[in-house]
Order: structure tokens, then sequence, then C-alpha cells
């Protein structure tokens, strides 16, 4: 069964589920750093759970859903994922920052519950040790560093000026990140506080020394949308790059001072051109309202729900063991986000659903600060895309 499978209105002859509940666990941060692009996240995957149901279930059997809010904080994943297993889940989909997810894989392997961490970018989640019942839909930033260089390269961009947020997340995300981008060296690294309001001084001292370009690394989109602005005000010349946060939450755009992100340079997802994202848009919007924007991560949720709902399906049953088994065969799902074709597959040795590159669409602000282009620099055929 294909992901459009589950796109478009339900048809008003679907049978309706009736069968006992299935309970589905949502791990999410819904108030901590990374709550600004996983609580949409998880919008979009209730969703689209509303719409299998309204297709008649899991084998005639309704998905209901249970939740736990982590906070993306390490010490309390573990407290959560277990208040779901009490609450009786048979799969959870996790919408958290990387440090509770890096934390949440040991307790998931002693759980035995399969679970798609759908937003996650770390390479090492879906990696050794711990990692029987773990799985991530978003390109990981492994995949990232070669977007923005494929890029960078052809504008000659050598050095960068870095400014990140303190976050224990930013701390842990942003060295993995431009490990794997060669093409660029850090000059200059200035760290602000995600709480604060005036980030004046930090951007000041990007200039000593100046990097070809700056480029924002945080998890928060306050934050994001407050560098973008202290930047355009002192150095509105500058070719800024910035990490998915504020680039993939729509919702949150409005933050950002009129053509303050002109120009800025970000890893999207979305292609109009791939007929999955189109049809997955036209029913959220029947859903969510007419303004709704699909974006890399609830294109994620979405994605994360479907591949479990395939997984349930093909399961003879919803047993831990036998569940994890059914997610490991999926084979070339395609996915809601990306170039034309992208698409998505597990199996036992494969945890990270990606097929290639061709999930990320970098992309590049318009005056409007609600529209993006592809970045022109940026050219996905090299990739492979």
């Amino acid at each position: 069964m294909a992901a459009s499978s589950f796109v478009g209105v339900a048809a008003s002859g679907a049978a309706k589920a009736s069968g006992k509940p299935i309970v589905v666990g949502f791990d999410v941060d819904q108030s901590g750093s990374g709550a600004g692009y996983n609580v949409p996240a998880m919008k979009v995957s209730q969703a689209e759970i509303k719409q299998i149901n309204a297709k008649g279930g899991i084998k005639g059997r309704p998905i209901t859903t249970v939740s736990c809010n982590d906070e993306s904080t390490p010490t309390k994943v573990g407290a959560c994922l277990q208040k779901l297993a009490g609450e009786g889940a048979v799969f959870i989909i996790q919408l958290t920052g990387s440090p509770a997810v890096i934390q949440s894989k040991s307790t998931i392997q002693q759980l035995k519950i399969p679970m798609i961490s759908s937003t996650n970018a770390s390479p090492t989640v879906p990696q050794p040790p711990d990692n029987t019942y773990i799985y991530t839909v978003a390109e990981s930033t492994a995949v990232w560093g070669p977007a923005y260089c494929n890029g960078m390269k052809r504008l000659h961009i050598k050095t960068l000026s870095l400014l990140e947020d303190n976050t224990p997340t930013i701390a842990g995300f942003t060295p993995t990140l431009l490990k794997n981008m060669p093409c660029v060296s850090v000059v200059n690294t200035q760290t602000a506080p995600v709480t604060a309001t005036n980030i004046t001084a930090e951007v000041s001292r990007l200039s000593s020394p100046k990097g070809d370009a700056i480029m924002i690394s945080t998890a928060e989109t306050s934050f994001d949308a407050l560098a973008n602005n202290t930047i355009k005000q002192q150095d509105p010349k500058s070719t800024v790059f910035d990490v998915a946060t504020l680039c993939n939450n729509p919702g949150t755009w409005k933050l950002a001072n009129p053509n303050a992100l002109v120009g800025t340079i970000c890893p999207g997802a979305i292609d109009s051109a791939n007929k999955v994202t189109t049809s997955v848009q036209k029913y959220l919007r029947s859903q969510l309202g007419q303004t709704f924007i699909l974006s890399e991560f609830t294109a994620e949720g979405w994605d994360g729900v479907n591949l479990m709902a395939q997984a349930m399906k093909k399961a003879s049953s919803l047993t831990g063991a036998v569940l994890n088994k059914a997610v490991q065969s999926l084979k070339n799902v395609p996915s809601a986000s990306g170039s034309p074709g992208y698409n998505l597959t597990l199996s036992g040795t494969k945890h990270s659903a990606p097929n290639g590159p061709c999930g990320i669409v970098m992309v590049q602000w318009n005056p409007t600060n609600e529209h993006q282009r592809t970045w022109p620099a940026y050219h996905a055929q090299t990739l492979g895309c």
C-alpha cells in the first residue's frame, strides 16, 4: 500500500472503524525548546490518524492516542515512554529534540515497542547500540551538510561566522552538522541564551573576524527570528544560512521583521512538483484550515504515521516483535516531502527511512517573509535527485 493511499478526503462509503481501539503513544515536546516544530508535526500526525479511522482504521480497529510532554529533556523522556507503555501503547510516535531522543534509545529497547522518531535528524539515533525498535524519518544532518556545500562551492563560500543558541540540543547538533560540511571552516562562533530578547552584542562580534557568510543554528523559532532580524539590521548585505527551525515553521514566519528573511538560505523539504506533497497538503487544508502550509517537520509527522499504519496493516499481530518486523519490511514508500519520486525504506539494518538525499530542498526566502523558492545555487540533480 502506497503512502498516497491515505491521501484525500475519506470516501463516504468507507466502513467505520468499530473494533477494539489500538493505542498509539505520542512522546512530544509540547512546551520545551523543540515545541515550535514538534507541536505542528503532532497536529498533522493526529489529522492523519483521524483520516485513517474515517477510512476504517487498521483492519477495522480505530486508533486512539495517549500522549506525554517530555520538553526535549533527557531526564524526562524515560518516564514519558514508561507512561505511554503503561497506558497500553503498542507503537510510539516521537516528536522531540535530539538529547531526549538519544536518551530514549535504551528505554525503548527495554520496552520492545516500535517507535518512529519522525522529526529527529541526528545520524546516530538509528545506529547501534539500542536501535532495534527505533526508526527515523528525517534526512539526517549527514545529508544536510552536502546540500549546503552543493551551493556554497558555487558561491565560493569557504568560511563561516556562526551564531548559535545555548541549548543542549544545539550543543550536540551544530558540531555534527559542521562535520558534514567540509567545504567550509568556522572562523568565529558566538553563543547567546535561547531566551534572549536582545543579541545585538553577539551579532556585532560576528564581524571580527568575519566569515564569507553567517550561519544561524538554533532549535527555537523565536531565537531564529531574532537572529535574522538583528543580522539584517546590522549587516544587511551578508549572506545568511539557517538551519531548519524557522525555515519549516510557516506559522512563525511572522515573528521576523518585514524583509528580515530576504535572501536567507535554509534546508526545506517541499517541492510542489511532488504529487504526494500536493495531495497531502490538500487534505490537511481541509482539516487545519486553508492557510495551512506543509513544511519539512509537518511532512515528517505525516510520513511517520503513514509508515506506522502500513506496518500495522502488514503485521499478523500487534505484539512488539511482530509489529517491529513489519516495520522493517516497508519498502519504497512515497514521501510527503522532497523531490518527485522521493521515497522511504526500512529494514533490519536500515533504521533511517530516507532513500538518498532527495528529501532536502534548499530554499531561499522571498521579500514577503511568507514564500520561498529553490536556492538558485543549489543543483539537486548533481546529488542524484
